[in-house]
């Protein structure tokens, strides 16, 4: 996950004595997503954007409330970030979607948004690592398994420390004896974090 928070000083800079009621829900958002409080922080950030509909033209805005809402609906998650996309289309905004979509299960769909997201930035060890899930968790036999084997290796040449790719590994190369295969917010294969 990979989240403007910069949207916290932009929020800040901008209170006045009287806020509107927009405005202090947008900092109840922020305040709460920095804190972790990831379902709190999603109702704020509903609330401002039904009370602002402009700020449905600020990506940061966006892609906060999509992270907030991601474990718990991440479908809904996806749709943000479609919405992020069109207004930034830039490699965080498709790993997002990609990581979301593995989240809920679309694993055809986050492979294509990964892959733009590595074509954007083929460094980003990260989404080497979700791709992987996402190809792992795909029916397709053989040639998906060396695909997410491919991937991982990828990931693991970029972050050599990174254990859960090392795990991640072996769940491929043994796909029979390890599970590996969670969700993206578990661990192991099947995993975007860790």
């Amino acid at each position: 996950m990979r989240s403007p928070f910069f949207l916290a000083l932009l929020v800040g800079c901008c209170a006045a004595a009287t806020a509107p009621e927009w405005q202090v829900s947008l900092q109840r958002a922020v305040s709460l997503h920095q804190g972790g409080d990831l379902p709190g922080s999603s109702i704020h950030y509903s609330e401002a954007l039904s009370l602002n509909p402009d700020l449905r033209r600020s990506w940061p805005v966006l892609t906060n409330y999509a992270l907030s809402l991601q474990s718990s609906a991440p479908a809904e998650a996806a749709e943000i970030f479609r919405e992020v996309i069109k207004l930034a289309p830039g490699a965080d905004a498709y790993f997002n979607l990609g990581n979301a979509l593995v989240d809920a299960g679309e694993h055809v769909e986050a492979e294509e948004a990964l892959v733009t997201c590595l074509q954007l930035n083929p460094t980003d060890a990260e989404a080497y690592y979700t791709l992987a899930s996402a190809r792992l968790q795909q029916l397709g036999g053989a040639e998906k398994t060396a695909a997410a084997v491919e991937a991982v290796r990828a990931s693991i040449a970029l972050e050599p420390a990174d254990g859960k790719a090392w795990v991640s590994l072996g769940d491929g190369c043994a796909p029979g004896l390890g599970s590996g295969l969670g969700s993206a917010s578990g661990s192991g294969l099947g995993s975007s974090s860790g």
